[in-house]
Parts: structure tokens; sequence; C-alpha cells
């Protein structure tokens, strides 16, 4: 089953659960554009993030995951990263039922926590998941999954799974089998 849902399917499989567990990046906050603006300005280029389909970045920039790792860690990247279009709006309407759980180094994870508080959603609970962690733990069965990655979607257990696209052609999003949706 690959199947595209509406905003209104989403929702009501939110009324159906205890929790609705949603991912940061990619999800609620638009990482890849962050990053791709990092990297098109240090490497004088004018890549747009849709091309993007490797995770270390390494198809278009002379990357390496360290400098990957570096960016998400920087608070350049905190200082121009944005909520991805409704996404603030969907999380605030659900605020009783969503977990924000994401992945990261230590850095990444307080610097993320500290940039949701400065945007407005500090009333929102927040798991921060060390990166040699699933997030499977975190999610239980009775919830709606929301993430970017197949591979954290494919981990765990729960009623309902759904990606939100960003590449569906990417390393992180090919062959994905389930629902989906692009935006909020």
């Amino acid at each position: 089953m690959n199947k595209y849902i509406t905003r209104q399917e989403l929702e009501q499989m939110c009324r159906e659960v205890e929790t609705i567990a949603v991912d940061v990046d990619d999800c609620i906050i638009d990482s890849l554009q962050a990053d791709v603006s990092i990297l098109n300005k240090r490497y004088n280029k004018n890549v747009d993030k849709s091309e993007i389909k490797c995770w270390n970045f390494n198809c278009h920039f002379p990357t390496t995951s360290q400098e990957i790792e570096d960016i998400f860690n920087s608070q350049e990247f905190f200082d121009i990263v944005q909520f991805k279009p409704n996404a603030k709006e969907f999380i605030l309407s659900h605020k009783d039922k969503v977990v924000l759980v994401t992945k990261g180094d230590e850095l990444n994870l307080l610097r993320k926590r500290i940039w949701l508080i400065e945007n407005g959603l500090q009333d929102i609970k927040y798991i921060g998941v060390p990166l040699n962690e699933s997030k499977d733990i975190h999610i239980p069965y009775d919830s709606v999954f929301i993430d970017d990655n197949k591979g954290n979607l494919e981990s765990v257990d729960c009623k309902y799974k759904v990606m939100m696209v960003t590449n569906e052609n990417s390393e992180w999003q090919s062959g994905y089998e389930g629902y989906r949706i692009r935006n909020w």
C-alpha cells in the first residue's frame, strides 16, 4: 500500500489514538532547506533541496558525514531554519496528544529544544533520542507516528505510520510502502 492521505484523513487518524508522535527534522522544521542554504553558501552553488537524494549531501557537495553533523549542530542552522508551512498550527491544535520524538547528538538535541521553546512550542512534550538509539521504545502502539525517514517508520510498531515526504526518491524515503503526506 502506498497512499497519499488528505489532512482530513490524518485528522481522523489522530482522533483514533492517544498519542501523535512527530519527528522534528523535515517534519515540522525544514531542515533540508536550511542545510542546502548553508551548503550552497559554503560551496558557492545553487542546488535546490528537491535535488538532494543522498543523506550526506555528497551527491552535490564535497561533504563528509562529520560536516553534515556539524551543520546540524551549528547555531547558523538554528538561526535560519523555519517551520514547515502549517506545522506549528497542527502541533498546537493537538498539543495534548503530540510528542516530538527527534534524533540527534547532545548539542543538536539541546539547540533543537531551545529553538522549539523560542518558537512557541515550549508546552509540547519533547523526547530527544541519541543517534545510536531507536525511536521505537518512545512510541506506544496507540499512536500516529509521522516521520520523514523510512527506517524510523519501519522500526516502530504503532497503529498508524505516516511518512512526511520531502524527496520521494531520496535514499531515506525511497521504497516506503504506507501512508504519506506532503504537507500539513
